[in-house]
C-alpha cells in the first residue's frame, strides 16, 4: 500500500542539506524526485497538492510558509516542496530554486497579476538552473465563473513563447491535479506512465508540532535571524 507522510518544516531550518539526505525510508525507492511547486499567494498551490495526493479540497485559506509532502511508492518516491507565495521570503525561494528537480509554478485565472507573478518566478528559475530545468504552469481555479486570463492566451504564451507545459485546471477536480502531478513524472524516463496511487481511506494530516520540534524551530529561527543580521551589517560596511 501506498504511504503519504506530509512534513512541515521551514526552508532555512537546515532544510536545504536534508534536501540531500535520503534515511533509510528510501531504501526501496529507485528513483526520487523533488518537485517545487511556487506562484503568488492564494492560487491554489496547496490545495492542487491535497487534492492530488489525499483527495481532499477545502475552500479555507492558510497562508502557507513552506510545506513539504511526501510520496512513497514502490518504484519512486516524491518530495513535493509547497513554497510560500509571499515575497517576504526571496532567500527561501532561491534555496527551492537550487533544489528542485522540477518545478510547477500556480497562477489563478481569474487574476491577471498572479500570471504576471509566474513570467518573473520562470525568468528567476531559468536564470538560475538553464533553459533545460523542465517547468509545468498551471492555470488554476478554471471553474470560475470570472476568468481574467484566456485558456488561448495563457496556453499560447507557455507553450509557444517559453517552451513549457500548460495546464488549465481546478483544484476542485482531482482528476485535473492528478493529471498535473503525473504529467511530472514523464519527465523521467525511469517513471513514464508511472501514476500517483492513492488510499482509499482518508488521511489526516498532522497540525501540531512536538514540544522538541518547536524548540528546533525556534533555534533554527534565531540562527537565521541572526545570519541575516550579519549579512545586512556587512552591506552597510
Amino acid at each position: 500500500m501506498k504511504q503519504f507522510e506530509n512534513r512541515r518544516k521551514m526552508h532555512l531550518f537546515g532544510y536545504h542539506d536534508s534536501f540531500h539526505h535520503h534515511d533509510d525510508t528510501y531504501t526501496h525507492v529507485h528513483q526520487h524526485v523533488r518537485i517545487v511547486v511556487m506562484g503568488a499567494a492564494a492560487v491554489g498551490k496547496t490545495s492542487l497538492i491535497k487534492q492530488c495526493l489525499y483527495h481532499h479540497f477545502s475552500d479555507d485559506y492558510t497562508r502557507t510558509i513552506e510545506d513539504i509532502f511526501l510520496y512513497k511508492g514502490d518504484k519512486f518516491s516524491l518530495e513535493i516542496i509547497d513554497t510560500s507565495g509571499s515575497h517576504n521570503f526571496p532567500e527561501m525561494m532561491k534555496i527551492a530554486i537550487m533544489a528542485g528537480d522540477i518545478f510547477v509554478v500556480v497562477f489563478s485565472v481569474d487574476d491577471w497579476t498572479t500570471f504576471d507573478r509566474v513570467a518573473a518566478i520562470r525568468k528567476q528559475i531559468t536564470e538560475m538552473r538553464g533553459q533545460d530545468i523542465p517547468i509545468i504552469v498551471v492555470g488554476n481555479k478554471a471553474d470560475t465563473q470570472e476568468r481574467e486570463v484566456p485558456i488561448e492566451v495563457a496556453d499560447s504564451v507557455v507553450c509557444i513563447d517559453w517552451g513549457c507545459k500548460y495546464h488549465d485546471t481546478s483544484a476542485n477536480n482531482t482528476d485535473q491535479a492528478c493529471e498535473v502531478f503525473n504529467e511530472v513524472l514523464n519527465y523521467f524516463p525511469a517513471l513514464y506512465g508511472e501514476k500517483i496511487v492513492h488510499q482509499k481511506e482518508t488521511v489526516h494530516l498532522p497540525t501540531r508540532c512536538t514540544k522538541r520540534r518547536k524548540s528546533k524551530i525556534r533555534s533554527s529561527l534565531q540562527s537565521f535571524v541572526k545570519l541575516i543580521q550579519e549579512k545586512c551589517s556587512r552591506e552597510s560596511d
